[in-house]
């Protein structure tokens, strides 16, 4: 979804967004996990400059100051945020699937998500690492699922969430997104079972191909190569302290 619309449906004082080197920086609240810099260099090389705006940006809201490099960035987005003393702290992979390949189907456990506030708040206190989570993280389940072509999908226990996940769909292509178990419901197949059940939802609107995004060497990696999806690159996450 545009930031603007997103602004649009939920205001908030904070919220902001800059366009940086042919790309953006978006801040929506105080260690929002939807806080990000994106695609700059994708156009073409970054200044000192550039990076400088989006280290301002972020530091005048409080927020955790990041960017992203992929394969399409310009090296020299790499080597500016280096110099400036951003450290890598995630490489994550893109996979793609041929869904007329790969396995699915249907699990009664998995439901459409009754309450989107409760939903996006258990998806974001896998970000938190058991630090309180902030009051801006409410926003997160109406913004993820605000968009028609998303659905939230969970799976409860005895009443409780115990994992999230999310289908998009963008012509025809198939998006898995937002797929976190908490902690005390792992090592029970769940993310598993969401994958086989968002593949088989995929099948039957006659999507063709289906993407994910995950850490590289993650349980969520492994989920989804299982299930049939193939590394197609990789990009990278940067951060810098807020007194860096």
């Amino acid at each position: 979804m545009r930031f603007d619309a997103i602004r649009r449906i939920f205001p908030h004082a904070s919220q902001a967004e800059i366009c940086v080197a042919g790309g953006y920086a978006r801040f929506f609240g105080p260690r929002s996990p939807l806080n990000t810099d994106g695609w700059m260099g994708a156009e073409g090389p970054v200044a000192a400059d550039d990076v400088q705006r989006v280290v301002a940006f972020f530091r005048e809201r409080g927020g955790p100051i990041r960017a992203i490099s992929t394969v399409s960035s310009h090296p020299s987005l790499a080597e500016r945020l280096e110099v400036r003393g951003f450290a890598r702290v995630e490489t994550q992979n893109v996979l793609i699937g041929d869904l007329r390949e790969m396995r699915g189907g249907l699990d009664a456990r998995v439901h459409r998500a009754a309450d989107l506030r409760a939903w996006g708040r258990a998806g974001s206190e896998v970000y938190a690492d058991g630090d309180a989570l902030p009051p801006d993280i409410d926003v997160t389940g109406d913004v993820v699922a605000s968009t028609p072509s998303v659905v939230p999908l969970e799976i409860r226990i005895d009443g409780r969430i115990a994992a999230v996940a999310a289908l998009d769909i963008s012509g025809d292509m198939g998006s898995l997104i937002f797929g976190n178990t908490l902690a005390w419901a792992r090592g029970r197949g769940l993310q598993s079972a969401l994958i086989h059940h968002r593949i088989a939802l995929l099948r039957e609107a006659g999507i063709a191909r289906v993407r994910a995004m995950t850490s590289t060497g993650s349980s969520s990696e492994r989920n989804a190569m299982r299930a049939g999806l193939r590394v197609a690159f990789a990009r990278t996450l940067w951060e810098l302290p807020l007194e860096g």
